[in-house]
């Protein structure tokens, strides 16, 4: 399957310079919003943002009927083009915010020089490293951030992903972390939702794994995602009571699904054997804590259950 082409329009010049804005930008900082949290030190930036490249997670969320209810949604981290944004509004209904950030001004400044979405409001947004959304509609119903937190040391993900969760617009409402590659045949995700009270903990419902039929891999298909795994970050996301922290519960996951892909042949087709392997492990009960389950063509589920990795609430480090 090819990677869906879209019709938005690309302004003139608009890889040569920053653009006058056509509207007036919103400026979200942890000061102007009120917000507590402290600033982040991000690394540098890198990659480019591709069309299609988050298509699999939008792909999941739409199965789960999150995105046609939405209201306010935020995308965090649209990078160095709209387009991921504009392909997360044609999943929106008629008459949504979405809230699109990134830390770079000259990229805001590129995204407002675009043709305005037909249905969806989309407000570009020049955000800073605390996570403080906006919050000038409400609460969001859901947020979505992409290839932003994995580069984050554990801490700081973790720190970034409890100041997300607590401005959720409640027990609904859902936040998306998710790592792609660079051509979006290949996504690993997180999936929280919200509390029903601020400043609940930060659990995590499913992780889902997802491949597309543009896949190109070779081994094991758990050995795909290693890239993508935040295994510093899994260290930290389980309560620290259990006899096995979040990055122990994932890897034990992972070799219940490696496992099972060696005691039998496997198709040569890499969607195929992704397949395979994720119809036999979610037929393997006991496994692993919680449920796994495929959820159609390419797309493997796991919920560990309540609690099993939920995320600390850490401070971000000094620096």
């Amino acid at each position: 399957m090819a990677p869906p082409t879209h019709n938005h329009k690309v302004p003139e010049n608009v890889a040569l310079k920053a653009l006058t804005p056509k509207r007036t930008r919103v400026e979200v900082s942890s000061s102007a919003s009120g917000s507590s949290w402290p600033l982040l030190k991000l690394p540098p930036l890198r990659g480019h943002t591709a069309r299609g490249r988050l298509r699999l997670v939008d792909s999941y969320l739409n199965s789960k009927r999150a995105l046609g209810r939405c209201k306010v949604v935020v995308d965090v981290g649209f990078g160095d083009a709209p387009w991921t944004a504009l392909e997360l509004a044609d999943n929106l209904p008629a008459g949504a915010i979405l809230y699109a950030t990134d830390i770079v001004e000259d990229r805001v400044a590129r995204a407002d020089a675009y043709d305005a979405h037909p249905n969806v409001d989309v407000r570009f947004v020049v955000a800073d490293a605390s996570f403080a959304l906006p919050a000038e509609s409400g609460a969001p119903e859901l947020v979505r951030c992409c290839n932003v937190l994995r580069d984050l040391h554990a801490f700081d993900a973790a720190a970034a992903l409890c100041a997300m969760h607590v401005q959720l617009a409640g027990a609904d409402a859902v936040l998306v972390e998710a790592s792609t590659d660079a051509t979006g045949t290949l996504a690993f995700a997180l999936v929280l939702r919200g509390s029903a009270s601020a400043g609940g903990n930060a659990s995590v419902s499913e992780v889902v794994f997802a491949v597309d039929e543009c896949a190109t891999a070779d081994g094991t298909p758990p050995s795909w995602f290693e890239a993508h795994l935040f295994p510093r970050a899994f260290a930290a996301y389980a309560p620290a009571e259990r006899e096995l922290g979040g990055r122990d519960i994932l890897l034990k996951m992972l070799e219940a699904w490696r496992a099972v892909c060696l005691e039998s042949e496997l198709s040569d087709e890499p969607v195929v054997r992704f397949d395979q392997s994720a119809t036999r492990l979610a037929g393997t009960p006991g496994c692993v804590p919680g449920v796994v389950e495929t959820v159609g063509r390419g797309v493997l589920v796991w919920r560990p259950g309540d609690g099993v990795l939920q995320v600390p609430t850490y401070h971000p480090r000094k620096v």
